[in-house]
């Protein structure tokens, strides 16, 4: 901001710190000289000054601190900003109908500033609605006491507003992977979609989410539809997954908890880089900026264009699936004719909704599965995952929850990550 068009005596103008980034050594002293609690722990790990409480005291004067004016109007500006979260949302209920009296939402509640702002939103929204608020917190119990500590928080979080609470403890055997948490969290959500009687499970991914899950994937090997980024509304079993915050950025998402004094909690885990999007948020992104210092907003507009091209590949999908489905049973004659893009497209949209992390290579592999057991009468199967499998015969393939009393083989299979074939 060019303080040259603020005048310090105006008092229509406040004095407002800012963190200089390139002095920053992050000792965190200004955190704790600043009396306001003005100072936060931003991206990156560096600190961050949340002008709604800065009142420009210095108290917090130091080499790496700047000073700026700002101007009532871009305070007032800022207000608006965080009102509009709350519109976002209540716009987003209202185009997937879950303002309806008495509909029960389920908000996966972490105790983070995301799902903060989420509930305390939704908690503002239900006096005026009249639907059931319900919260979900899962202590993953991989920090000791700071979980503990974040739970109890969530507790007393929602008691305060009068907010129905149903949390667990993750089971001590569940690997320290993303994968394997994000595995047990859905579990959860089915324990507490029972618990509560209902379907309807928010979760607070952001906009950021979207830039950090498609540069994910690039690095991991993605098609079209990979680059769609965060579906707002998916099935996943029996429940619904609604995601209202993923038109807000999560700096906004982080102005709107401090302008309503809510204290999230803040997983020290979030700055770990072993975890692989902790290592694209704090490492990755930032190199990224200096390319395009717009490249959150390029990679999301890509992230659009992908849709676009996708609503137009479903449309013809359509009539390609009407050729080859009988019911949920792939006709493997019409199959094997397809060309190999299709194919690759089918067997693709067979296995995702099963919440399979597959990439090419994996794809490819099934289809030679297929090609090699098209003839066999009996058919053969593949596993896909210790509880899923791919039926292939001359006739028809399938997946299956089950293997069949056919097969008199016994194989152990001791690494998920391969393929296992048994003859039936």
């Amino acid at each position: 901001m060019n303080n040259s068009f603020f005048n310090q005596n105006d008092p229509s103008n406040h004095l407002k710190a800012r963190i200089n980034i390139e002095k920053c050594k992050r000792c965190y002293k200004c955190v704790s000289r600043c009396p306001h609690n003005a100072i936060i722990m931003g991206e990156k790990g560096y600190p961050k000054v949340d002008p709604l409480k800065c009142t420009g005291c210095q108290l917090c004067k130091k080499n790496c601190i700047d000073f700026y004016y700002e101007n009532k109007i871009t305070s007032a500006q800022r207000l608006n900003d965080e009102i509009n979260i709350e519109k976002k949302i209540e716009n987003f209920l209202k185009k997937h109908n879950l303002l309806q009296e008495k509909t029960s939402l389920i908000v996966g509640f972490s105790g983070g500033f995301d799902s903060c702002a989420l509930l305390y939103s939704l908690n503002k929204l239900r006096e005026k609605y009249k639907f059931n608020l319900c919260a979900a917190h899962l202590n993953h119990g991989w920090r000791d006491a700071e979980s503990d500590k974040e739970e109890t928080k969530c507790k007393e979080f929602c008691e305060k507003y009068n907010i129905s609470f149903y949390t667990e403890k993750l089971d001590e055997s569940v690997d320290k992977t993303e994968t394997a948490a994000r595995e047990a969290r859905y579990e959860f959500f089915e324990r507490a979609s029972s618990y509560f009687n209902t379907s309807n499970i928010l979760t607070a991914h952001n906009k950021n989410d979207i830039v950090e899950t498609l540069i994910y994937r690039i690095c991991k090997g993605t098609g079209i539809k990979g680059l769609c980024g965060i579906d707002e509304k998916r099935k996943h079993k029996d429940l619904i997954i609604f995601r209202p915050l993923l038109d807000v950025e999560r700096i906004d998402i982080e102005a709107y908890c401090n302008a309503n004094n809510l204290e999230p909690n803040n997983d020290s885990s979030n700055f770990n880089t072993k975890y692989k999007r902790n290592y694209i948020r704090h490492e990755i992104l930032p190199m990224l900026e200096k390319i395009n210092l717009n490249v959150q907003n390029s990679i999301n507009s890509l992230c659009e264009n992908a849709k676009e091209n996708e609503q137009i590949i479903n449309e013809y999908l359509e009539l390609i699936k009407k050729e080859i489905f009988d019911e949920s049973k792939i006709k493997t004659n019409k199959f094997t004719a397809l060309s190999t893009p299709l194919k690759h497209r089918i067997i693709y949209d067979l296995i995702t909704p099963k919440n399979l992390d597959y990439d090419r290579k994996k794809i490819l592999e099934i289809i030679d599965f297929i090609e090699k057991s098209a003839n066999l009468k009996t058919g053969k199967t593949l596993s896909l995952t210790n509880n899923l499998w791919l039926f292939c015969s001359k006739k028809e393939l399938y997946l299956i929850n089950t293997l069949g009393k056919k097969s008199n083989k016994t194989i152990k299979i001791n690494d998920f990550s391969k393929s296992y074939f048994i003859d039936n």
